[in-house]
């Protein structure tokens, strides 16, 4: 992002809902039983080597998968 000059946006996504596929594992179906969370941060400028940013982006996840009752390690 910093080298191109754009902000980051962190995105949090749930995917519990999302089963296995078969021979393509990211291909499998989805299990409507279980809610789909999805959330958007606020957009960020990467400054110096974006480390600060970054830490700013896994915790906006860890903290959005921990509201939705996620395990978090």
């Amino acid at each position: 992002a910093r080298r191109a000059g754009v902000q980051a946006m962190p995105i949090a996504v749930k995917t519990d809902f999302w089963r296995p596929g078969g021979p393509i594992k990211d291909l499998g179906c989805l299990d409507r039983s279980q809610p789909i969370h999805i959330e958007f941060g606020e957009a960020m400028t990467i400054e110096g080597n974006g480390r600060e940013q970054h830490g700013a982006v896994v915790e906006f996840i860890r903290s959005r998968l921990v509201a939705w009752g996620g395990a978090v390690d």
